[in-house]
């Protein structure tokens, strides 16, 4: 079951992370190692190995709430659909996921290889080539796609082009009550 270990806490920061989970495995048995570290010191793990009857339960539910977050995000039917059936694709191709920005399903869209496409003047399966060429690693990859959007100019692009944001409805009532609680403030 769970190990836990509390240390001393370091000094926590707003830029600290209040918890850092990290998966090692899977070892020669095939069992993964899961850590879960907290700011303020405490450390939790656990082994999870192919002979616990939970391994393949865990499994189903991680595919399940994948395929659920890949269509959930969208508006439409038949987008939901584009994106499941792209996971479904990665999938079968032994690929854990396909990622975008904001849930799109493509292996390097969203937002990020659009500005680039229009800073650079490339069509967008050039510019999402290009990008998953990066580096052969995902992890690195992300590392480089990040500092991509950090950089000023593609930062801005991506600021322009981003869909706004829906307002969130307010009810009459509610309105009322916030426009009476603003009044009693002056």
């Amino acid at each position: 079951m769970s190990d836990v270990n509390v240390m001393e806490p370091e000094v926590e920061t707003k830029a600290a992370k209040k918890m850092v989970i990290k998966v090692t495995g899977p070892d020669a048995a095939g069992a993964f190692e899961f850590v879960a570290s907290f700011a303020h010191g405490a450390v939790h793990s656990f082994v999870l190995s192919p002979e616990d009857p939970q391994f393949v339960a865990f499994a189903v539910h991680g595919v399940k709430q994948k395929l659920s977050d890949a269509g959930s995000t969208k508006k439409e039917s038949v987008d939901s659909e584009a994106a499941v059936s792209a996971l479904i694709g990665a999938f079968e191709q032994g690929e854990w996921g396909v990622k975008g920005e904001r849930g799109e399903a493509s292996p390097t869209g969203g937002l990020l290889a659009k500005a680039l496409a229009n800073l650079y003047g490339k069509g967008l399966p050039e510019v999402q080539a290009y990008l998953l060429s990066l580096h052969e690693d995902d992890k690195e990859r992300a590392k480089i796609h990040n500092a991509l959007r950090n950089d000023a100019t593609v930062a801005a692009e991506i600021e322009r082009i981003r869909p706004a944001k829906k307002e969130k409805k307010v009810s009459g009532d509610a309105a009322q009550r916030a426009a009476a609680a603003l009044a009693g403030l002056q």
